[in-house]
């Protein structure tokens, strides 16, 4: 048989050994392991595969080209293999789509804690990171107070601890503080009203024919709480509901005894 025609028929025998060479990739964050036994596997069955569907003709022409190709450029046959790379040449980087998930995450937190201040995300760094409040107890009693008449001094009188007002005229919180009670008499149609300052001092104001503070309002000492047409009454109790005796008017102004 013709040697051309013989070396022709031994480039159809099936490939069993080849050399691999891997193309430089760019720096990345991690080097991923060659497994070069592998890539030999492949690249040996991707050949066998296309010897088998595409087998060489036996003709002089074919052994010509290759042996003349072989002795002119000692060419071999090499496949490159790239890896890391998806269909369109789409690079997927694990590290930049979860740097874009925190991001959209950061996102949402701030525009929930805009948003919805009551939203669980702000409740729970407000008990983590907020400031502590501490709550302060007062335990002043009634002499720590300053305290200013209810009405103009003429138009009062102080009897065993009770003031008087005598004529028409607005009503003063002698201090500041916040309205506890509010009652309506439907008999005498007037109102009685509870000033708390403190835990252990309180006034009560009774027999005025206008309110102008409702429960639960802040009063203070140099703004009109009620008004009188007649006659009203005005007394201080302390925490047990006592009536206080131990003062004294001077000066349009509220003395206690020491």
């Amino acid at each position: 048989m013709d040697e051309k025609l013989e070396y022709a028929e031994m480039l159809n025998i099936p490939v069993s050994t080849s050399a691999i060479t891997y193309k430089p990739h760019k720096k990345r964050f991690f080097k991923r392991k060659k497994d070069g036994e592998k890539a030999k596997r492949e690249l040996i069955e991707k050949v066998n595969g296309e010897l088998t569907e595409n087998p060489l003709t036996e003709t002089a022409e074919t052994a010509d080209n290759a042996e003349e190709k072989i002795n002119a450029e000692g060419y071999v046959p090499t496949v490159n293999i790239e890896r890391g790379k998806k269909k369109g040449g789409l690079k997927v980087n694990v590290i930049g789509i979860e740097m874009i998930a925190v991001g959209v995450l950061a996102a949402i937190i701030c525009l929930t804690s805009a948003l919805v201040p009551s939203s669980g995300i702000n409740v729970f760094f407000r008990e983590v990171f907020g400031a502590k409040s501490v709550e302060t107890v007062d335990e002043r009693t009634y002499e720590d107070f300053t305290a200013v008449l209810p009405a103009s001094a003429d138009d009062i009188t102080l009897n065993e601890g009770v003031i008087t007002i005598n004529n028409a005229t607005a009503v003063y919180s002698p201090c500041d503080g916040v309205v506890s009670s509010l009652s309506f008499d439907t008999e005498s149609a007037t109102y009685t009203m509870v000033v708390k300052h403190n835990d252990n001092f309180k006034t009560v104001i009774t027999g005025v024919d206008y309110a102008y503070a409702e429960i639960g309002a802040a009063v203070f000492s140099n703004v009109p709480v009620a008004y009188v047409k007649d006659t009203a009454t005005l007394c201080f109790t302390d925490g047990s509901g006592v009536t206080i005796q131990n003062y004294a008017i001077s000066n349009g102004a509220v003395v206690w005894a020491v």
